[in-house]
């Protein structure tokens, strides 16, 4: 069925998931309130975390319970060490995750609302850390039962894609900017999740509900867009299925996004229906913004649970 969610998942494979795509290491600075233009403000905490959509979401997948790899590229200098370290902390295999000489590893600068726990991030990216299409090792990016995407290095992402679907894997992608070529990436996704506003930019559109299915005219995957504070919505059946979002005191939304793609394939993975899917990624992301970081806050699968129980709310199998 179009827009379903995807059946029939391989098995036997060496990892539940493998992601490509951004990895970084991150500057959180904790701020009163955003400098106007010309402007001072103190700093009230700083510290420094492993950081990246992608990565993010594979140490997420591993908390949440799920065998996780990641493919990439680090620099030579001591946050590539630190980004490697990090990810193979966690449990995430790092075998595909290879060292660029004499480039700068991904960097970013986070600064956080701590009224608000919004963010805005700052960041350098070099391009001799891009994976090329023709570096991809098919064997490693077909030995997964997902894989997980970001438009960082959009070429490899596509024949990344193309590999995973020519070998019955699911592709499951989070793109957040109209870059050029990545209406491909939309067409191969099995299930694609990007941000409301991405959506609506792509469609020309303010109203949600038609962005939403602009998107699914795209592609023929699963479509969600999620909406912040505003929950999420997705076309279920024909129909757009709009969810809140749980109410938690936010400290840091830094990464809900990419926690809510780990949620999301972790359902899948457990064979929940596309509602239950889409309420546990909530309640990890959710879960995940009440701490400072992107990493910290992200919780186990039994912590989803429970926080699920507490709101009396009950996950469907398909």
């Amino acid at each position: 069925m179009r827009h379903a969610l995807p059946a029939d998942l391989p098995r036997d494979r060496a990892f539940d998931v493998v992601g490509l795509g951004e990895n970084s290491v991150d500057q959180i600075a904790v701020l009163e309130r955003y400098p106007a233009p010309g402007g001072k403000v103190r700093i009230v905490h700083q510290e420094r975390q492993g950081g990246g959509q992608v990565a993010t979401a594979m140490v997420a997948c591993r908390r949440l319970g799920l065998r996780a790899a990641y493919l990439g590229k680090v620099g030579d200098d001591e946050p590539g060490v630190l980004s490697r370290a990090s990810l193979a902390a966690e449990g995430v295999d790092v075998s595909g995750l290879f060292t660029e000489p004499g480039a700068r590893s991904r960097f970013a600068i986070v600064l956080i609302d701590r009224a608000s726990g919004d963010r805005t991030v700052l960041y350098d990216q070099d391009s001799r850390l891009a994976l090329r299409a023709d570096e991809l090792d098919a064997a490693r990016v077909t030995a997964a039962r997902v894989l997980h995407v970001d438009a960082t290095d959009l070429p490899s992402a596509i024949e990344a894609a193309r590999l995973a679907r020519g070998s019955g894997m699911p592709v499951v992608i989070d793109v957040d900017q109209a870059a050029r070529g990545v209406e491909e990436l939309v067409r191969l996704a099995s299930a694609c999740i990007v941000p409301g506003e991405l959506a609506c930019t792509l469609a020309g559109t303010s109203d949600r509900p038609r962005a939403l299915r602009a998107l699914a005219s795209r592609t023929d995957g699963f479509c969600c867009i999620t909406l912040g504070a505003d929950g999420c919505a997705a076309l279920v059946d024909g129909e757009v299925l709009a969810l809140p979002a749980y109410s938690v005191e936010a400290v840091d939304t830094t990464a809900c996004g990419d926690v809510f793609h780990a949620g999301f394939i972790a359902g899948l993975l457990r064979g929940l229906d596309a509602p239950s899917c889409l309420r546990y990624a909530q309640a990890a992301a959710a879960m995940k913004a009440r701490a400072l970081g992107g990493r910290p806050g992200i919780p186990r699968h039994d912590d989803v649970l429970a926080f699920l129980a507490e709101r009396s709310e009950r996950l469907t199998l398909r």
